[in-house]
């Protein structure tokens, strides 16, 4: 069980992640949002409760999904001003970033720090992309591309207590199979 509320686990996590991404982008911390602009995209990351003790579940574990340029997000005229874009249609989510990464509890602080390199790696093919801080299921593909995945304490602990089958689909790579993501370089051929 985390000790800190969710909210406060929220913003601490926020806060965290936008101190590591600071130097890459300018930022707008928007409640449970985080926004920034990358190049001609404005992109966001989302917290979302998966499941949650509550006064009608008391039992749920405490679920975090981290979610990145998944939902709509609309912003504000002056959204779009104060990241520079100016009479243009809506710029938003980089492909590449797109992304469900599904967290038990204060796992989620962890995610503060790795998820820039994430995005560093999807955007940059020349920079690695370790492995996640807390081990993780990924689905479809690695690190580099895949677009859904859940920590393995999270993904048992929400089984166990919807009393549903634990075992990983057949697209999933189970944790302790994931592999950080080399960096791709390129040979460069020379005319002779």
């Amino acid at each position: 069980m985390t000790r800190l509320s969710r909210s406060k686990l929220w913003t601490e996590f926020l806060q965290r992640l936008a101190s590591e991404m600071e130097p890459l982008a300018p930022l707008l911390h928007q409640g449970r949002r985080l926004v920034w602009r990358q190049g001609e995209w404005l992109n966001w990351v989302t917290l979302s409760r998966h499941s949650w003790p509550d006064r009608h579940f008391p039992e749920a574990p405490p679920v975090t999904r981290i979610s990145m340029n998944r939902f709509i997000f609309e912003p504000s005229e002056a959204m779009l001003r104060r990241f520079g874009f100016n009479g243009v249609g809506l710029p938003l989510g980089e492909r590449r970033l797109r992304l469900e990464w599904t967290v038990y509890g204060e796992e989620l602080l962890a995610f503060a720090s790795w998820l820039p390199l994430l995005i560093r790696g999807r955007l940059n093919a020349t920079e690695p992309i370790p492995l996640p801080p807390h081990p993780s299921h990924v689905f479809n593909g690695g690190l580099r591309k895949t677009s859904y995945a859940w920590t393995a304490t999270a993904w048992e602990a929400y089984a166990r207590w919807k009393r549903t089958d634990a075992s990983l689909p057949c697209v999933a790579i189970p944790a302790d199979r994931v592999k950080p993501a080399r960096a791709l370089t390129r040979t460069l051929r020379l005319p002779h």
